[in-house]
């Protein structure tokens, strides 16, 4: 203040100037910006750096030389001399920029949201606004979006109802990734609403599809459901085959959700008959992608590749990078549990240059958690957690709060294996309270889970049984048929433990019923190893040994290393505990090739518990 005293009425009007423009400028604009002759724009330029408020840094650019300075400075000026500053630099720096404006355009809206011009608000805030979406600059995607529908409000631009809906929609498909979800809902009712006013029944559907999408996340399949069936009524209507494709697939999506494969089969055959009849080549492949996914979870993993290639072959037919990108993580993840790792590291690679190459943020973030994956399961735990570490930054910096969680959840599984229990339990707790906060019901089961092995591993059953029966509470919400399976082999492992040997038989008589109805392999041959486990236990050896033979026989098929060489120990422990210490070497010693090469440290831990003689282990290695 002291020094702005001592300055002439000129020196300190360019300093305002210079304050609107920003911290940092250049002579040449500066003195467009303020029409003033080019030496005595330097004798005034040459009073301030003496002042050092300014200093030069480089060529003719010049800065402040503390933002602070800066801050003061314009927080003086009156506010009608700082909206008509704001409007001067705005159109100057269209005037500069004409036939580059791409480069300007976040300058743009914020100096003409600050002058009061609401149509060049509106106009420069919505490409501001996408761009940044694009670029996962969420934060900035809201303000720039939150500008042009404030600025919509009262204006009589054409088309001003349409831009309207269209900035809601966009502004809460942002709020909606980084787990905004209450706000993305409400963003989103009011586009409906105001869908009816101007009578758009298309735009109305369109935003029952937008709510589909964030029920999906919160996990309210009722809700997805009914705007589904909603938006199908309207598209009906309206005679959109495109749109009833969207719907079906919605629903189809609902059933994949809650467990109900071949009703999911049944509606996404129909959106892709539709599409197949209107020439919607994007749709068909999203479509066969998601057939697949339906077989890989019903553990037909043969017949879940067929799709899956089916879908990258028209993706990159389409040249749908995106799609292609999403189709190569899939087919990676089917070879990662056929065991074929080399073949699953090849597609993630291939899956992550793509998105690398566009800048795909949130898919990078995916191909590194699945990377991360592999290395985690061949006990190469300092990559894994490298990987993790990677996918954490990035959906930290993008406010993806879903992947955020997912990646500090794969970090305490690392920590699980290394059998750093205190740390996983840190990183699982914080991916807990992330999905607490989104509303991610279903996330928050595999949390629980997740912490309740912990306390398995070290032998505090009571709080393992604590937060299995949270994950329990969870999932009777959902009705989902495939995580009531999971939990009740998880419940089974711990009567195991425990020696409650009725509590487990009917937990696993429970999940016998849902096998059948699963169709999954997996769960059958998980299922088959937790009977042999309890056969072993009750001393019916020839029951016992059926069972890890048949388990073991689905584990071979579907390429399950990490699971054949459990049965083989679990193998190992029923004839040690039978007295043939010949054939329980054998078996032991099987698992300890297959854990040596997988890397599982605490597995080989328990197989070297098993045999009982270190030096033995180490000669057979």
């Amino acid at each position: 203040d002291r020094k702005l005293g001592m300055m002439n009425k000129e020196a300190c009007d360019l300093l305002e100037y210079a304050a609107v423009i920003g911290r940092e400028f250049d002579f040449t604009f500066l003195q467009d910006v303020t029409k003033m002759n080019e030496g005595h724009l330097f004798d005034l330029i040459d009073e301030i750096l003496g002042m050092k408020l300014l200093k030069e840094s480089g060529g003719e650019v010049y800065c402040f030389s503390e933002d602070m300075i800066r801050e003061v400075i314009y927080h003086k000026i009156n506010r009608s001399k700082l909206k008509r500053y704001h409007q001067v630099v705005g159109e100057r720096l269209l005037n500069s920029y004409k036939d580059r404006i791409e480069e300007i355009v976040e300058e743009l809206s914020n100096h003409f949201y600050l002058s009061g011009d609401k149509e060049k608000t509106i106009e420069y805030s919505m490409i501001a606004a996408n761009r940044a979406k694009d670029a996962y600059a969420n934060q900035d995607a809201i303000r720039f979006y939150t500008w042009a529908i404030e600025c919509l409000k009262d204006s009589s631009i054409k088309d001003r109802e349409l831009k309207e809906i269209e900035c809601l929609r966009n502004r809460a498909g942002v709020l909606n990734l980084i787990g905004e979800n209450e706000k993305a809902v409400v963003d989103v009712d009011n586009a409906i609403n105001k869908t009816k006013v101007i009578g758009n029944k298309k735009w109305e559907a369109d935003c029952l599809i937008d709510l589909c999408k964030v029920f999906l996340n919160l996990s309210q399949y009722d809700k997805v459901l009914e705007k589904a069936k909603a938006a199908l009524r309207i598209y009906k209507e309206i005679k959109d085959k495109k749109g009833e494709a969207k719907c079906f697939n919605n629903i189809g999506i609902v059933n994949w959700h809650i467990n109900k494969f071949h009703k999911a089969l049944k509606f996404y055959n129909r959106s892709l008959e539709v599409q197949i009849n209107i020439g919607d080549r994007k749709g068909e492949a999203l479509n066969l992608n998601n057939i697949g996914a339906v077989y890989h979870s019903l553990g037909k993993y043969s017949r879940a590749l067929e799709f899956y290639k089916q879908s990258l072959k028209i993706r990159e037919g389409i040249g749908n990078r995106k799609g292609e990108a999403g189709s190569l993580s899939n087919i990676g993840i089917l070879y990662r549990f056929f065991g074929d790792y080399s073949k699953a590291l090849e597609f993630y690679e291939r899956s992550l240059k793509i998105r690398e190459e566009f800048g795909e943020r949130q898919g990078e973030a995916i191909s590194f958690n699945n990377i991360g994956i592999i290395y985690n399961d061949l006990g190469e735990y300092s990559k894994a957690l490298e990987l993790y570490q990677r996918s954490l930054k990035i959906t930290e910096e993008i406010g993806n709060r879903h992947g955020e969680s997912l990646s500090l959840n794969n970090i305490g599984d690392v920590y699980t294996n290394l059998g750093e229990y205190r740390k996983a339990f840190e990183f699982y707790q914080r991916s807990l309270k992330l999905k607490k906060e989104i509303g991610d019901r279903k996330g928050e089961v595999s949390s629980y889970v997740s912490i309740g092995e912990i306390y398995m591993g070290e032998n505090n059953y009571l709080k393992a049984e604590e937060y299995y029966n949270k994950a329990y509470s969870i999932i009777l919400e959902n009705k989902s048929t495939f995580l009531l399976a999971n939990i009740s082999l998880s419940f089974c492992s711990l009567y195991l433990e425990k020696g409650d040997l009725i509590r487990a038989r009917k937990e696993l008589k429970q999940t016998l019923h849902l096998v059948d109805e699963l169709g999954s392999k997996e769960i059958k041959a998980m299922v088959l190893c937790l009977s042999g486990q309890l056969y072993a236990k009750e001393k019916k050896w020839d029951r016992a040994k059926s069972s890890f033979e048949e388990s073991l026989s689905i584990f071979k098929e579907l390429r399950r290393k990490f699971d054949i060489s459990r049965v083989y120990y679990y193998q190992g422990i029923m004839f040690k505990e039978s007295g043939d210490k010949i054939e329980a070497r054998k078996y032991f010693t099987n698992a300890m090739e297959i854990f040596k090469k997988l890397g599982a440290k605490a597995w080989i831990e328990k197989v070297t518990r098993g045999l009982g003689d270190k030096e033995t282990i180490y000669k057979t290695i």
